[in-house]
């Protein structure tokens, strides 16, 4: 999943009768043994604000499945109220259920294994309901109540053992499990966006219930006005009714009570044919749009009869036309049109009155398809549901619920179609997701919850269209996508520093904006970003240790950091990086071994410290490093071979550990890792030939073989590898002249078709090659004086043209190169850069012979 969505603000309630006196209810949902006390508090506040609350101390509850009963009582409700902590509660007996009837019969089990509290939201939501979520601190101290909880988290969702039998064989397990669905379950409800600010005590928590104040009281009052105005409608009716039945034979109420009974026996003929059918589903559908139809008639009844009467005295007239007729006719047109003018706010609220019950009848109608869209989603039916929504938003585009709900699985199905389809289909998801983020934008008050809310959907699919941006090559295109995602984090999350996950948006914007500057070569800018990034990081760690997805977090931040470190020659200062994300990751992989993204950090931290090693001389180390991350992708890519992201990354580990067996001098074995590697980026790039990064890798795999070509003495071998990989990479670089990354990629093959032509005796084609590489080189050093790679690569460039200059007698061309050469370690060195103890060994040589061509020079 993409990253979560912030909470909207709350859709309007769903029907639901109110108190005797008016008040509306509020359904208050926790788990009573670790917040009973919190709720009693919630109960007490809500009476305050004009509300009704209902929570299990207000109805007798016995043993047995309580779902139904928590369903009546929340339909009798017109929001819920959730207090969500690190309990898990109590949940229905499955088991007993499973053994008595095969399968669960609530109508409602597609919720999945859920305790009674967060069936309570699924079911509040699925009815569309008005909820709130407040999330309590986790607790630091499970040994203690704390000033939230009522009880210790260690004594909350142990097992309850019965009298008699005897008592459960692992508790820590059964406790253990029932904390891990918990978790699940917050993460669900971050990520859909429904948690509001967090609390740490009961003050706190019900300054927080009093922010509702104003939404509680609009609900009110809606309510209020509802009653008056059915109310006033009904007196009108009644009125007019009275007035007509002394002047007609047809009166309004006999034929009200013959619609009644007609009503009434139809919906009961139909009640009982519907318990014909022997599938429970289909029983279930017919009683349900029995129910319905029965709805829709009973509010019809009144205004049937009324035209009935009507169209005795004459043709849909109304009672404002009657009126109005009649002082036209008694008074004149003056007097007519003051009334008119008299009864236009009425009239007008009558219309728009009529048109959101249409629009309302709409959206009831497709509720049932919008559940299920969302099932068919769950289930793996990615078709089915996109169908679905289609339909949804072509006959209710600006239902927010539904403009949601698509935004979310159009992010998710491009997730997964940038690891197991194409970068097309990603990219045609996440740009429909961008237009129903405006599109929600657009539908949001200007202020306020709902608002932010869109905004953040903007900012992660402005995200997801970065990323296949970069995958596409487009890095121009993909930094102002991250920009924009930037922009948009920085806002909320000054807006609001207390919300973590806009300050954890804030954080990975910072990150990407790195990844750009690391691709274009501004790596002091990178390292300013990614170091922006650590430090929220790691307020939000130190805030909650036990969070393992800050820690995780924390990780990627070290190794970003780790990776431009090395860049700029600090490899000292890579190292230490590289040692923090890996200490991490081990940590997290070894909690949590069935968690792949872990597992996918491990390796990745594997390769870091492999990379390091590599760096600073320590083969073994990286070659044990190096094989540890092909372990894990190859385990990854079995498990689900259909990631085509594990496939790459087996392909990358593959090409280390080649590198590595070169190093050693193993060529056969650095051969076949080489010809691993190079079958399933194949395989990729066939796949989806659009995607750049996977046409890059291929190229890579190319110019490994072409180098173990020219170990073995097969030069024609070479040449052959090294033109099909510029084949590949050329026009991409050229695609994206800002990639700088990819421009020192291009050089370095040039590079090394030099050294081909001139093993080959080819001295001419030697020399084009290498000015090509030397043009390419210049630009890059000069774009960033502090990369210490991109000034080596000048130098080297500036060497094999001197070297071929010597080889043809052109001691003056020679000399240039050469001086150039030194000229460039001259400058890492008094800079303070790493210049490998190889290099300086090799400079003294040639300082020696350029001071030589000096003294000889004319």
């Amino acid at each position: 999943m993409p990253q979560s969505d912030q909470a909207p603000s709350p859709a309007a309630a769903a029907p639901g009768p109110p108190s005797p006196d008016g008040r509306p209810r509020y359904f208050l949902s926790a788990v009573s043994g670790e917040f009973g006390h919190l709720r009693r508090l919630a109960a007490d506040v809500l009476t305050k604000l004009g509300c009704e609350p209902v929570t299990m101390e207000t109805w007798a509850t016995g043993a047995g499945d309580l779902r139904a009963l928590l369903r009546q009582k929340i339909d009798a409700c017109h929001g819920l109220i959730q207090i969500v902590g690190d309990a898990y509660g109590a949940e229905p007996p499955y088991a007993a259920l499973a053994e008595l009837h095969g399968a669960d019969p609530d109508p409602f089990a597609h919720f999945g294994t859920v305790s009674y509290t967060q069936y309570e939201l699924h079911y509040a939501l699925a009815s569309g309901k008005t909820v709130w979520v407040f999330p309590a601190a986790t607790s630091t101290d499970p040994a203690t109540p704390g000033p939230c909880r009522d009880k210790a988290l260690s004594d909350l969702d142990r097992p309850h053992d019965k009298p008699g039998q005897p008592p459960h064989p692992d508790p820590d397990a059964y406790q253990a499990e029932r904390r891990r669905r918990q978790r699940a379950y917050r993460a669900w409800l971050e990520a859909s966006g429904r948690l509001r600010h967090s609390f740490n005590n009961a003050d706190r928590f019900e300054l927080l219930l009093k922010d509702i104040r104003d939404e509680v009281e609009a609900l009110r009052e809606r309510l209020l006005d509802n009653q008056r105005r059915l109310a006033d409608g009904q007196s009108r009716i009644e009125a007019k009714l009275d007035r007509l039945s002394a002047q007609q034979q047809i009166t309004a109420a006999r034929i009200r009570a013959h619609l009644l009974d007609a009503v009434e026996g139809t919906y009961q003929r139909e009640l009982k044919a519907a318990e014909e059918p022997a599938d429970w589903q289909q029983r279930e559908r017919l009683r349900q749009a029995a129910e319905t139809q029965r709805s829709a008639q009973l509010t019809r009844i009144d205004e049937v009869a009324a035209s009935f009467v009507e169209i005795e005295q004459g043709p849909n007239a109304t009672e404002v036309f009657q009126e109005l007729t009649r002082i036209l006719d008694e008074q004149g047109v003056g007097p007519a049109l003051a009334y008119v003018e008299s009864k236009r706010g009425g009239i007008l609220a009558q219309v728009q009155a009529i048109q959101a019950s249409a629009e309302q009848r709409i959206r009831a109608a497709l509720a049932p398809l919008l559940k299920a869209a969302q099932l068919y989603a769950a289930a793996g039916d990615a078709e089915q549901a996109r169908a679905t929504y289609r339909d949804i938003l072509a006959r209710a585009p600006d239902w927010p619920e539904a403009v949601e709900a698509g935004f979310v699985f159009l992010i998710d199905q491009g997730d997964l179609a940038s690891t197991r389809a194409t970068l097309a289909a990603a990219k045609a998801d996440f740009d429909a997701a961008r237009r129903l983020a405006e599109r929600a934008a657009a539908l949001a008050p200007p202020d306020g919850a709902g608002q932010q809310a869109a905004e953040r959907r903007i900012g992660v699919a402005a995200n997801w269209q970065g990323n296949i941006a970069v995958a596409e090559g487009r890095l121009d295109a993909a930094a102002a996508h991250y920009a924009e995602y930037h922009r948009i984090a920085a806002r909320l999350a000054a807006a609001d520093p207390a919300n973590t996950g806009w300050q954890r948006d804030l954080s990975v914007s910072h990150n990407k904006l790195g990844d750009v500057a690391v691709s274009q070569g501004r790596l002091d800018d990178a390292a300013r970003a990614y170091a922006a990034g650590l430090a929220i990081r790691e307020r939000l760690a130190a805030a909650d240790p036990a969070n393992t997805g800050w820690q995780r977090d924390l990780s990627v931040s070290h190794n970003k950091l780790g990776d431009v470190a090395v860049s700029q020659g600090r490899l000292d200062d890579a190292a230490r990086a590289y040692a923090a994300g890996l200490a991490i990751a081990e940590r997290l992989a070894a909690a949590d071994p069935a968690n792949t993204g872990w597992q996918d950090d491990l390796a990745i931290s594997h390769e870091r410290t492999g990379d390091i090693a590599v760096a600073q001389g320590r083969i073994e180390d990286a070659a044990e490093a190096y094989g540890k991350r092909l372990a894990v992708f190859d385990a990854l890519t079995r498990k689900d071979p259909s990631n085509k992201r594990w496939q790459r990354e087996l392909s990358v580990s593959h090409n280390k550990l080649g590198d590595v067996a070169v190093s050693q001098g193993r060529l056969d074995h650095a051969a076949r890792a080489y010809a691993a590697g190079l079958a399933i980026r194949e395989r990729l790039t066939a796949a989806d030939p659009a995607n750049k990064q996977w046409q890059l890798d291929l190229a890579i795999s190319h110019e490994r073989l072409g180098e173990i070509s020219v170990a073995e003495g097969r030069l024609d071998d070479a040449k052959r590898h090294y033109e099909t990989e510029i084949a590949i990479a050329e026009p991409i670089a050229n695609d994206d002249p800002a990639d700088l990354g990819k421009q020192r990629f291009i050089s370095v093959v040039y590079n090394k078709l030099g050294d081909v032509a001139v093993s080959q005796g080819r001295l001419d084609d030697a020399a084009r090659a290498y000015a090509a590489d030397l043009a390419i080189a210049e630009r890059l050093a000069a774009a960033d004086p502090a990369n210490t790679e991109w000034q080596r690569d000048l130098a080297v460039s500036h060497y094999k043209l001197g070297d071929v200059a010597e080889r043809r007698g052109d001691t003056d061309g020679l000399r240039t190169h050469w001086t150039a050469m030194l000229a460039v370690f001259d400058g890492l060195i008094a800079r303070g850069l790493h210049v490998s103890p190889a290099d300086l060994e090799g400079l003294q040589a040639i300082r020696a012979r350029v001071d030589e061509l000096d003294r000889a020079a004319p």
